[in-house]
């Protein structure tokens, strides 16, 4: 990892951050993809925020930003 974080010039706690998107549920790619996110769901969110790796908890987080 830290040799992918070196070949995209940036920090490692940044790279494993953004590995965390290869984790996400599918339905919540699919939305994404096709738009249908919530308005706070972006990369950004992800950068900053831990997200659950149980599939049902992140589609409760993520639900909650629609609210």
């Amino acid at each position: 990892m830290t040799e992918l974080a070196k070949a995209e010039r940036i920090g490692l706690a940044r790279m494993q951050k953004m590995l965390k998107l290869a984790r996400l549920a599918p339905d919540i790619v699919e939305d994404i993809a096709r738009g249908r996110q919530p308005v706070g769901l972006s990369l950004l969110y992800f950068v900053e925020n831990a997200l659950p790796d149980d599939w049902n908890a992140q589609r409760e987080v993520i639900g909650g930003l629609a609210r």
